[in-house]
């Protein structure tokens, strides 16, 4: 409550904001929040995974236009129709230039571009550097706990595989493998079912979200223990991973966005290879990247020096008007004014500090 009246020279329209949809979720060093549940102080990331701090939060808005934007690998966004977002035209690409910052109501109006006879997107997004964290300590190995969340056993620690560089790891980090009577190529690895079940995984093979927030080493290693196992690559560096386990393809996908890595994942039904499983429901997680997420020698040959430029960015593909819905804006303090927003680790812009002063003040009290 105001004790003295105030008159403020305002260029905008009262209570004016740039706005995400409350439930947008923001990444931080602990895990999502949505956009309602920041707090001032709050850490989150800016786009080169660098930690930076919320400095300033605005109220709830209600009523302003919002818009929906679907970028081509699918993710989604609830914005207000002023929020920005610092975006590469298609002019901009070609030319090499920097990206501008556009509101989402520019966006909408200049968001598909003619070419010829072609209708392309205009506008692109470059995605995130790997978050930085700092190493922390877990029971279990993140490259060891990924060889098992792919080749193991889901109810003991027994290890199937006839690849020797595998069985190799394991020992190097202390354990002993005593091989099955019945079954040559299946081992059990002494040592790794109580850090199992102390860690809750047996019959419950997920990854623990304290391994999501790992330095960027161990987040890469638990992708390569995975990909060891479970994951493929064609002679065109083009790499995916099948599972029958939602919670653990989501958050391997999780972990991939983390270190920059664009990653789709479709369903399909299907019959498992190699396996006596029945007909189902399977996830496949389609990715590429230059990053080593192989250790295994004839996996990791394959990956691409360079990848196409268009891995590195999601292009806008479109973008409609929705129903409005409550929205809140934040503001940084990261240099280049940029945060990360929603699972997918998208860049976004932040509000001016001064924008989320004004809109703090009743309407009533501004002169426009």
């Amino acid at each position: 409550i105001l004790d003295n009246p105030i008159s403020v020279i305002a260029l905008g329209e009262g209570s004016s904001g740039k706005a995400l949809a409350l439930d947008t979720k923001i990444p931080t060093p602990d895990g999502f929040k949505t956009i309602n549940e920041i707090d001032v102080g709050d850490d989150v990331f800016d786009e080169k995974g660098n930690i930076c701090k919320v400095t300033h939060k605005s109220p709830v808005f209600y009523n302003h236009k919002c818009f929906e934007l679907t970028f081509n690998d699918h993710c989604k966004i609830v914005a207000d129709a002023d929020h920005r977002w610092k975006v590469l035209s298609h002019y901009q690409r070609d030319k090499k230039l920097d990206g501008s910052i556009l509101t989402t109501e520019q966006l909408f109006k200049t968001h598909k571009l003619k070419k010829g006879k072609r209708i392309v997107n205009n506008y692109a997004i470059e995605t995130c550097e790997p978050l930085q964290l700092p190493e922390k300590q877990f029971p279990i190995d993140p490259y060891i706990l990924g060889l098992w969340l792919g080749d193991g056993h889901t109810h003991d620690a027994h290890f199937t595989t006839i690849d020797m560089e595998l069985l190799n790891a394991f020992i190097q980090h202390g354990f002993e493998l005593h091989p099955k009577k019945h079954d040559k190529n299946t081992w059990n690895v002494l040592g790794l079912h109580k850090k199992l079940r102390l860690s809750g995984l047996l019959h419950n093979k997920h990854i623990p979200k304290e391994y999501l927030r790992g330095s960027f080493k161990q987040r890469l290693s638990l992708i390569q223990g995975l990909m060891d196992t479970d994951g493929h690559i064609d002679k065109n560096g083009n790499c995916e991973i099948t599972q029958k386990n939602k919670i653990l393809i989501n958050g391997l996908c999780d972990l991939l966005k983390s270190i920059g890595i664009k990653a789709r994942v479709k369903s399909t039904y299907k019959q498992a290879t190699n396996t006596n499983s029945d007909y189902g429901k399977y996830y496949i997680l389609h990715f590429t990247t230059n990053l080593p997420i192989f250790r295994l020698g004839r996996k990791l040959e394959r990956i691409k020096a360079k990848q196409r430029k268009t891995q590195g960015r999601r292009y806008i593909s479109s973008i409609k008007p929705v129903k409005s819905v409550p929205t809140q804006c934040i503001a940084v303090n990261s240099k280049s004014h940029l945060f990360l927003c929603s699972e997918d680790y998208i860049p976004t812009h932040n509000t001016h500090i001064q924008e989320v002063a004004l809109s703090l003040i009743p309407d009533e009290f501004v002169r426009h």
